[in-house]
């Protein structure tokens, strides 16, 4: 007889008289050899002739029940004494009669619940070994996700526990995962942006446990990975420092070498893969948050103002021990201490602190001046008229008192946030090119010192601090200019 004449149970190997039970057990045995993976065909005509057997079954009539043996039922005392005697009083037995056996019906077989936390444990074992076709090896050795619907039900367990936890795993085994439960496919619901994450989150999670250290220097791109190489013992360091629990005592030492805290920010950048908040717990969070301001340039921070003045403290006290060294090699008799050498060193430590916090407080001056004008800021008027305001204060004590020095100071920083506001606010405007800014300050140079009538030292030094105040004021309008539609104080008198 052909496949086709075939009834569904006769095809599954099953009498006519099979139950639902039976059906189901035969349909699981045949589902081990055609996966839906390898053979879709096939897979469709068994689910298919499953599907008519269940039909047949749920279609009969109900099977009667046995009927039970009925067990004596032994009536109270009372109502023993309010009945009658029988005629012939019966004969008590020598030995008590056996029960009356039971016809029990037959119960379907009841599913085992499934062992998940078991299941999830096993699971993330293999997968911390990072052999994703092991994994997938075993994955397909499980019996009880043979069933469709316990398949899918498992899967969505499985990731919203990943999701919660992020336990260590390898990238190529989270995708075995994804294949596996059929979930990498936009018709699973995922989030693109947080499976991204999620990835991100336990591929770092993997690579810095100890024993995976081998990929993390594949991917970092560390060459000499050996237990003597000098890069193996910095690394070592870096994320023995980045996994201890932040401490003022543990990170002064280190923020004292030259570029510790830059090496660390770029550590940490290259492990996160520039998402340092996906780090996981194993690095203590505010260490991370600390080198990573510490090194910031572009703005000014309380981890940076600190490990600026401790290293000005040392610097100043370095400075003070080498200036009496120096002082005692270099005494010449009948000195017995050479103080010139002490006020050198100690003279040019002090300099370079007081450069470096000028420096300090001139970036938040120079990031609220070069705002964009569509950005609201603090006293616009202020902030529009500074350069003015500054060249004015220069020329104001260079003039009355006689060419000081000191007037130096504001035409200097007038001149630098003027071409920082200029450069940051007009640079990628068409039409516009810095080497404008060089040129009118060569052409005012070269006006100035004609204008000057001698070359004295006294008439170039007034010719460069004109040459200052020129320059701002010119960059100045420059940028004033270009923004004079859209400028705050124009907004806020309209």
């Amino acid at each position: 007889m052909s496949t086709g004449l075939m009834s569904p149970f006769e095809q599954l190997g099953l009498p006519s008289d099979a139950d639902e039970r039976m059906v189901k057990r035969a349909y699981a045995q045949r589902l081990r050899h055609t996966r839906p993976d390898s053979d879709p065909e096939g897979f469709q005509r068994l689910h298919a002739i499953y599907q008519a057997a269940l039909a047949v079954c749920r279609e009969r009539p109900p099977q009667p029940t046995p009927a039970r043996a009925i067990e004596p039922v032994t009536e109270p005392a009372s109502i023993l004494q309010a009945t009658a005697a029988p005629a012939t009083p019966p004969t008590p037995p020598l030995m008590p009669s056996p029960a009356p056996l039971r016809a029990e019906p037959a119960r379907p077989a009841v599913p085992t619940p499934f062992p998940f936390e078991r299941f999830c444990n096993e699971l993330l074992t293999m997968a911390d070994a990072g052999d994703a076709p092991q994994l997938r090896a075993w994955l397909d050795e499980q019996p009880a996700l043979w069933s469709l619907r316990l398949k899918a039900q498992v899967g969505h367990e499985l990731f919203a526990r990943l999701y919660r936890d992020a336990p260590p795993m390898p990238a190529a085994c989270l995708d075995t995962l994804l294949a596996f439960f059929d979930m990498n496919h936009a018709r699973s619901g995922h989030d693109p942006l947080a499976l991204q994450r999620l990835q991100r989150r336990m591929q770092l999670a993997w690579e810095l446990q100890p024993a995976h250290r081998d990929a993390l220097a594949t991917r970092l791109g560390i060459r000499g990975w050996n237990t003597r190489g000098r890069e193996r013992r910095r690394l070592d360091r870096q994320l023995q420092q980045l996994e201890r629990p932040f401490h003022w005592t543990g990170a002064i030492p280190t923020a004292l070498w030259p570029n510790a805290a830059s090496r660390l920010a770029r550590l940490i950048l290259q492990l996160s893969l520039q998402h340092p908040r996906d780090l996981p717990s194993v690095c203590d969070s505010k260490q991370v948050r600390f080198w990573l301001e510490a090194a910031d340039r572009r703005q000014v921070s309380k981890p940076r103002l600190i490990l600026g003045g401790i290293r000005c403290i040392a610097t100043l006290l370095g400075s003070l021990l080498l200036g009496l060294l120096l002082g005692v090699l270099t005494r010449l008799p009948p000195e017995r201490f050479a103080f010139g050498a002490l006020e050198f060193t100690v003279g040019a430590a002090f300099v370079l602190c007081l450069i470096w916090a000028a420096w300090m407080a001139l970036l938040p001056l120079d990031d609220w001046h070069a705002m964009p004008e569509h950005q609201p800021a603090r006293w616009p008027w202020l902030n529009l008229l500074l350069v003015p305001a500054l060249c004015g204060v220069g020329l104001a004590v260079w003039i009355p008192a006689g060419h000081n020095p000191l007037a130096m100071i504001p035409l200097v920083a007038a001149v630098w946030l003027a071409l920082r506001r200029l450069a940051r606010r007009n640079i990628t405007r068409p039409g516009f090119s810095p080497r404008l800014i060089w040129v009118a300050l060569y052409l005012g140079a070269a006006v100035l010192s004609s204008l000057s009538g001698n070359h004295g030292q006294d008439n170039e030094f007034a010719s460069y601090t004109y040459l200052l105040a020129v320059a701002a004021t010119i960059m100045w309008c420059i940028d004033l200019w270009r923004h004079r539609h859209v400028l705050r104080i124009r907004r806020r008198a309209a």
